[in-house]
């Protein structure tokens, strides 16, 4: 959740901003370790836009670039708030940074205050850069994460756009065919009075009710977006769908390995740059983005901390393979956890790669397929009465 808070320090400069927190108690208690005075704390009603993986990605580049010529931090941000135009979102949010490390404030603690730009988890890599004396590194380490983010991520909507688009060419395709084309027929043939072929009189009778309820399809298509809307923030009804798409044939198999990609190499990066296991694996649940994983995780973390091995809460998932278990369970036992879990992200990255590719090779022949049927139908329907009439006359 977000609040938006009103305050000031213990010098008496005010301070103002958004900060995010899991309910009202914690975000006081993390003003307070700021050592902010509260004045008004409210929940924030509008959320501001979120910033681009795009315009993540830029940022931190500009900023590895600019630590790694070893200019100092607000002189970095100084220059990177140039780089931006006039009303930019970032130059706002770089700006705001600047005033607050001026004010006493360190790099994580101001990038926390701006959760639209800046995850969990960047902030949590900056953080321990700043505690290791090794910033310049760990936001490299956080640029190529971020990269290779986005890289997997354009090959997954690259996969999915093309049949989705196919698929939406072929529904406006019969569409124009059953509300256009077809009733035109229909009145031709009506007045030769004549009996038409099965296959036309199929065709005719299936368009025409599609036309006298195509309002009912409508209404159910309202109703489900409208009770997907009100459902989607429900437990069960999350678990249940992340669930279902995992459990679907090639696309279930792309989402789980992209999940087991962002996982790995969330824990291997974090793991690197220090963090401890149980900081790491609660900032990889805000990664996965799946109700399946984010339980497995939760129950993880529990594990760890009664003095259980963390595989064993890995056994419980199904859709875990047996390999990535193994992997792990053998990171612990030597004490490398980081280093596998980094394999692991390399290896799933191939095959996120592979999986997109048998997708692409697969899905979109067979909607093809199916389409050219579906059309070859309706063509031979509509013109086999006059292929009829040719032989009588």
């Amino acid at each position: 959740m977000l609040f938006q808070y009103e305050g000031y320090t213990t010098d008496g400069s005010s301070q103002r901003g958004i900060i995010e927190a899991k309910d009202k108690q914690d975000a006081a208690l993390k003003l307070y370790q700021r050592e902010i005075v509260i004045v008004s704390l409210t929940e924030a009603k509008n959320r501001k836009p979120t910033i681009s993986l795009k315009d993540q990605i830029l940022f931190t580049r500009l900023l590895t670039n600019a630590l790694s010529a070893h200019l100092p931090l607000t002189r970095a941000l100084e220059i990177i708030a140039q780089e931006f135009p006039q009303r930019h979102p970032l130059k706002l949010i770089t700006l705001d940074l600047i005033r607050q490390i001026q004010g006493g404030e360190s790099l994580s603690q101001a990038m926390e205050m701006h959760p639209e730009a800046f995850s969990p988890f960047a902030v949590s890599m900056v953080k321990a850069g700043e505690e290791s004396g090794e910033l310049a590194s760990t936001v490299n380490s956080l640029l190529h994460y971020l990269q290779k983010r986005l890289t997997i991520s354009q090959k997954i909507s690259s996969a999915l756009l093309y049949p989705g688009f196919i698929f939406v060419f072929a529904l406006a395709v019969l569409f124009f065919f059953a509300f256009v084309l077809i009733p035109q027929f229909e009145q031709n043939y009506a007045q030769f009075g004549a009996e038409l072929p099965l296959f036309t009189r199929v065709l005719m009778s299936g368009t025409r009710i599609l036309r006298e309820w195509a309002w009912l399809a409508v209404l159910v298509v309202g109703l489900g977006i409208g009770g997907y809307l009100l459902m989607r923030e429900k437990r069960w009804f999350r678990h249940w769908k992340d669930s279902t798409l995992l459990s679907l044939p090639l696309v279930g198999d792309l989402l789980n390995k992209d999940i087991l990609t962002r996982f790995s190499r969330t824990l291997s990066v974090l793991l690197s740059s220090d963090v401890v296991l149980s900081e790491a694996l609660e900032l990889c649940r805000g990664v996965v983005e799946n109700m399946i994983y984010e339980d497995m995780i939760t129950r993880a973390i529990q594990d760890i901390n009664q003095g259980r091995k963390l595989t064993d809460s890995f056994r419980q998932n199904r859709f875990l393979p047996p390999t990535f278990i193994q992997m792990i369970g053998m990171g612990e036992e030597t004490s490398r956890i980081d280093q596998l879990s980094g394999y692991l992200a390399d290896f799933y990255e191939r095959d996120v790669d592979s999986a997109v590719e048998k997708i692409t090779t697969l899905l979109t022949p067979i909607l093809i397929i199916f389409i050219g049927i579906i059309v070859g139908f309706i063509i031979v329907a509509l013109f086999l009465p006059i292929f009829q009439l040719s032989k009588i006359l």
